[in-house]
């Protein structure tokens, strides 16, 4: 009888685990997923500003077999991502996919089709008005996996004009990602490779300076890709 309580313990821990044990993995590769950027979205955040949504489809894992595997490997080594060598422990998945896209974006154009300002007539470049935030694992990767970003106090002040980033500083493996920001216009593939906030958030966009001709605009987001290919998405704000 003495032993009941702890037999209790012992198949609640394994219905909470969903019948899956524990399992660990040594991760050759920091990124653990590649996706096929083909397909993306626009949010107004609560900031007034504008969240980059990937919606794509199609990926290649750590995990994947055959074909999609040696792609995966391929991607590892182009990124030079190759001896992380670190043990991680789950149950199904781990807690954290390090997802970011096959493609490398060359450049990012942001336009509206109503008139913005005087030197900004409707369907001219916003890029030296727009600033972009998000973060990416490249310099940690090149680094040999040494160079560390400390959010919770070097944080730049970019950062502080999206409520949204304030969460950054709670995030896992967060010392490893290093901020990409600055205006579009000075930005270049260097700055974009392997970028991505979350599993599916690629970034925010912040305009310095808000319309003062019009009101309402269709804004839209173009990523020109390594590959050729340009991508776009609209979304309509109104500045109030």
């Amino acid at each position: 009888m003495k032993r009941q309580p702890y037999f209790l313990l012992c198949i609640t821990i394994y219905l909470l685990a969903g019948c899956d044990a524990m399992e660990t993995h040594k991760f050759k590769s920091y990124v653990t997923t590649y996706f096929e950027l083909n397909t993306f979205s626009l949010l107004q955040t609560s900031s007034g500003n504008i969240e980059i949504i990937d919606r794509s489809s199609g990926s290649y894992s750590w995990n994947s077999k055959g074909t999609e595997k040696r792609t995966y490997d391929d991607l590892c080594e182009k990124n030079g991502d190759t001896s992380y060598n670190k043990k991680l422990s789950f149950i199904g998945a781990p807690d954290e996919p390090r997802s970011f896209s096959v493609q490398t974006i060359n450049k990012i154009e942001v336009i509206s089709n109503a008139d913005w300002d005087a030197d900004h007539p409707a369907g001219a470049l916003l890029n030296d008005i727009t600033i972009l935030l998000s973060m990416s694992p490249y310099k940690y990767i090149r680094s040999g996996y040494k160079n560390e970003f400390d959010w919770a106090n070097d944080v730049p002040d970019a950062y502080r004009l999206e409520e949204s980033t304030q969460h950054l500083e709670r995030g896992v493996d967060i010392e490893t990602k290093h901020p990409v920001y600055g205006y579009l216009s000075e930005l270049n593939e260097d700055d974009f490779s392997l970028m991505g906030v979350g599993s599916s958030q690629l970034g925010w966009l912040v305009f310095e300076n808000k319309p003062t001709l019009t009101t309402q605009h269709e804004v839209t987001v173009s990523l020109y890709l390594d590959n050729g290919k340009k991508i776009s998405a609209q979304l309509t704000i109104n500045f109030n």
